[in-house]
Formats: C-alpha cells, sequence, structure tokens
C-alpha cells in the first residue's frame, strides 16, 4: 500500500497522511491499524502502538506479524532476551520485509 511503502522511505508524515486518508473514507482494516501501530513505534509513541495494535488484534489481522512488531519495540527499547535476539537474527537473515 501507498502508507506502507511511506513507511519503508520513512516518509512518517506521508504515511501518516494515507492511513487518515483511509479512516476518513472508512477503509480502515486491521492492516491499516497496523500500519498505524508501526508509525507510532517509528515515532517511539509506544502506548499509541499498542493502542493500534490491540485494534489490529480485534480486526483479526495476522497475529504472527502482531507478535513481530510487538518484539521490534522491545528491540527498540533492548530489552531482549537471547529466545528475541535469535529469532531477530533470523528475521535479518532471511532479510524479512516485515522488519522495516
Amino acid at each position: 500500500s501507498s502508507a506502507n511503502l511511506a513507511l519503508q522511505k520513512g516518509e512518517f508524515d506521508q504515511a501518516e497522511r494515507w492511513l487518515a486518508a483511509l479512516d476518513r473514507v472508512h477503509l480502515a482494516s486491521g492492516e491499516t491499524s497496523f500500519l498505524q501501530a508501526r508509525l507510532a513505534r517509528k515515532r517511539g509513541d509506544l502506548d499509541a502502538m499498542a493502542a493500534h495494535l490491540k485494534v489490529s488484534f480485534d480486526r483479526k489481522f495476522d497475529p504472527k506479524r502482531l507478535n513481530r512488531e510487538q518484539m521490534l519495540a522491545l528491540a527498540s527499547l533492548g530489552r531482549l532476551d537471547s529466545s528475541t535476539e535469535s529469532t531477530l537474527k533470523n528475521w535479518l537473515k532471511d532479510r524479512d520485509a516485515d522488519l522495516s
């Protein structure tokens, strides 16, 4: 989606505009909430991230991707246990698209 591409490019304001537009025309989905959570994480707003992840969960979004986003937030805070660190290394090795 356009919002996801903007996030990958680090164009957070543009991503926020795309996501807001989807909300305005009632096209918000689990993925929209997930991308809002990712945007909040990248901006360092972990409270907003948690709220958006909950909405994504309630909208039946992929639990695996939700878990990954939570793990990335923990990593950004430096809260890694050996299992999480190993998982992140595997994602990096596999060039997982969700690591953006």
